[in-house]
C-alpha cells in the first residue's frame, strides 16, 4: 500500500493532477446529462453502459494506483462513489422516459453524489 508520508513529490504531483483531470472530465459528463434532460434527447453509450465507470477518464485513473492503494480507505472510498455516479447515471437514462419524477429524484441523488466525490 501506498505511504503518504514517503511519497515523492513528483508522484504526489501525478496523482493531484490526474485526479483534478478526472474530475474536470466527470464536471463535463455531468452536463451532458443535464443537458440531454433539457433537451430530451437520447443518451449515448457512455451513459448507458453498465461498465461505463471503468472506461472513463476517472475509472482507468483509477486502475493505475489500484496496487499501490488497494486495501487503504479513501481508495475504497473514490472507488465505491465512483461507480455510485456512474449507477445513478445509468439508471436516469432507464428511466426517464417513462417516470420523470424518478428521474428528477435520481438527478438530485446524482447532484450529491458528485458532490461528495
Amino acid at each position: 500500500m501506498l505511504n503518504l508520508d514517503t511519497i515523492s513529490f513528483s508522484k504526489a504531483h501525478y496523482i493531484l493532477h490526474a485526479l483534478e483531470m478526472c474530475m474536470i472530465s466527470h464536471e463535463q459528463w455531468f452536463e451532458t446529462i443535464n443537458l440531454n434532460l433539457i433537451k430530451k434527447t437520447p443518451f449515448t453509450p457512455q451513459f448507458t453502459d453498465i461498465n461505463t465507470h471503468k472506461k472513463c477518464r476517472m475509472g482507468g485513473f483509477l486502475r493505475t494506483i489500484e496496487n499501490d492503494l488497494t486495501g487503504s480507505d479513501i481508495y475504497r472510498d473514490i472507488h465505491f462513489l465512483h461507480q455510485r455516479v456512474h449507477h445513478t447515471a445509468r439508471e436516469i437514462t432507464q428511466v426517464r422516459v417513462s417516470d420523470y419524477n424518478k428521474v428528477y429524484k435520481l438527478y438530485d441523488e446524482l447532484g450529491t453524489q458528485r458532490k461528495a466525490l
